[in-house]
């Protein structure tokens, strides 16, 4: 024990020293990461106490109902925290410099284990926690709950939730690691891929929420009953389920029936932790060795299987070879593989049940024009999400051997516009396929103009993140992820927030105007959207020329 505080006395002093110095390169990236967790924490605030004022004094849904919402939400959340765990806990367990150095000193690989295990959860769930309590103080000022309730909701439930989570994640790590070096990789890969996506499948259809709620408005008015006995059996053993039925009880204020959900949270993480810590005992030392055996055995026959260097197409002979490295590169980097699959699986299942969306509103034109701004702006914000977790590491991503680059027979400008062409090209592609599956719904000259619309916000949106990432590269960091929630990427971040903004600001009344004149009087008013759409080309025209200078300034550094 006393090896794993004297390792994380020095990791917290080696923190404050390497983060807090004073110049301006670091008082504007502490600047921009406190204004975008506070813009965060204020934003998820009141978003929870509106939503949930909402739906209690508009919807009229009950108690019940909010906390079954909360549940599915939960549910979702904790997949997510879970996925985000072990996609992170791979470079932080298997890759990091770090664990390679310890592992050359008198530490045991179980301290090892242990010290990393917290490292990371406490490194990828801090902001999750800065939301998670700006959402719990939204939902207590409404239902007017006392700072010791929610203190406890937070120490004895959230955070024992998210532990559930980030454990369960560490032992699924494992024993994927543990059963690749027995049926392969992609075997365990697939598995897992199929696993994940039929508890999603399983979980909606065990609980509809259209179901429950026409099962709970058969009572109206009296929806804020507890119907419980409602629920599946199989909901029950849940996590998700404990801490919604904790929140319930509280605000309902029954202590007793809410301690047994404090009780059965704090029970499972307790255990599940400790299974973690036995487990990585056992396998941890011998699951790296596999991981590092697996990494140094890569054949030149994996990387002829698809977009060989063989192989000659008709671009350049520059371009050709940029191309490729860049997707070797990328594949061969398993976080990398799998983040992308998750994040593309999260927007299929959105893009499944978006055709509808925009017509939720019926004939009210305004409920109409807050879903179509909000579906839009859902588009707008995959496209920084993307950009700002694939594209704004890539200059960082180069290494110490950015220096070959910079002494190649090609511009280096030119070398890191043909490494972003590939990013660019699929996030652009995945905007395009997710506006055009909205907007066919209207008009056809409404479509054309919102795909100019959206074609603009993503190229601009791109460029921004790359050249601020150029800006801040970090060339000792390997890790994408780490790279892409540094101080830079929270500044990054803070641009995109407010260019969202102000499209938001430019598009409403156009929008609004545009379904007016539809719903009312069956007619087409592009008018505004023109003028909308003209300001938006000559914003992203500003920013554009301005990330491009920004990134060629930047990439005339040395180390």
């Amino acid at each position: 024990m006393s090896v794993i505080y004297h390792i994380l006395k020095y990791k917290f002093l080696s923190f404050i020293k390497l983060n807090i110095s004073i110049n301006a390169s670091s008082i504007l990236k502490n600047f921009g990461s406190f204004t975008v967790y506070s813009v965060f924490a204020i934003g998820a605030f009141f978003f929870s106490y509106n939503m949930i004022k909402y739906l209690l004094e508009t919807m009229k849904i009950g108690l019940f109902l909010l906390h079954e919402f909360l549940s599915i939400t939960l549910f979702i959340f904790f997949i997510a925290v879970n996925v985000g765990n072990i996609i992170v806990s791979y470079s932080t367990l298997y890759k990091s410099d770090e664990v390679n150095f310890l592992f050359h000193k008198p530490v045991s690989p179980s301290n090892i284990f242990v010290i990393k295990f917290f490292d990371n959860f406490f490194y990828s769930s801090s902001t999750l926690i800065l939301i998670l309590l700006s959402i719990l103080a939204g939902y207590a000022h409404y239902l007017g709950l006392t700072v010791w309730q929610v203190a406890s909701l937070f120490i004895f439930n959230f955070v024992p939730f998210m532990m559930t989570a980030a454990a369960l994640g560490i032992i699924i790590l494992l024993l994927i690691v543990k059963a690749s070096s027995l049926i392969g990789a992609r075997v365990v890969i697939s598995i897992l891929a199929i696993g994940y996506l039929s508890s999603l499948f399983i979980f909606f259809r065990v609980i509809s929420p259209v179901d429950l709620v026409n099962q709970v408005m058969q009572f109206y008015p009296n929806v804020d009953l507890y119907f419980g006995y409602l629920l599946p059996k199989e909901l029950k053993y849940l996590p998700n389920h404990w801490l919604s039925e904790s929140l319930y009880w509280v605000a309902r204020d029954n202590l007793p029936a809410a301690g047994k959900y404090f009780y059965l949270q704090i029970l499972t993480t307790l255990v599940l932790v400790a299974l973690a810590v036995f487990i990585g005992k056992i396998w941890y030392y011998k699951t790296w060795f596999f991981a590092f055996r697996l990494r140094s055995q890569k054949s030149k026959a994996d990387l002829d299987r698809i977009f060989s260097f063989k192989d000659n197409s008709k671009l350049s002979t520059v371009t050709e070879s940029i191309f490729k490295r860049e997707f070797h590169i990328f594949m061969r980097e398993p976080t990398q593989v799998f983040h992308l699959i998750i994040l593309l699986l999260l927007i299929a299942i959105f893009l499944s049940s978006v055709s509808s969306l925009a017509r939720l509103g019926g004939l009210n034109i305004f409920l109409q024009t807050v879903i179509y701004l909000s579906v839009f702006i859902f588009n707008t914000f995959m496209v920084a999400t993307l950009s700002l977790r694939f594209v704004f590491p890539l200059v960082s991503l180069e290494g110490q051997s950015f220096w070959k680059i910079k002494s190649a027979p090609i511009a280096t400008i030119n070398f890191m516009l043909r490494k972003l062409t590939p990013y660019a090209v699929t996030i652009i592609y995945v905007s395009f396929l997710l506006n055009i599956v909205v907007n066919l719904q209207f008009n056809l000259h409404f479509t054309v103009i919102m795909v100019f619309v959206n074609l603009i916000i993503s190229v601009s949106l791109i460029s921004m993140n790359f050249s601020v990432g150029a800006l801040f590269a970090n060339f000792n960091e390997k890790n994408p992820i780490r790279i892409a929630s540094s101080q830079g990427a929270s500044l990054s971040f803070l641009m995109n927030l407010i260019y969202m903004v102000l499209l938001i600001i430019i598009m409403y009344l156009p929008i609004l105007t545009f379904f007016d004149s539809m719903i009312r009087y069956g007619k087409v008013n592009l008018g505004l959207i023109y003028n909308s759409c003209a300001i938006i080309f000559i914003l992203g025209l500003i920013i554009f020329t301005i990330s491009y200078q920004l990134l060629k300034k930047s990439l005339k550094r040395d180390f």
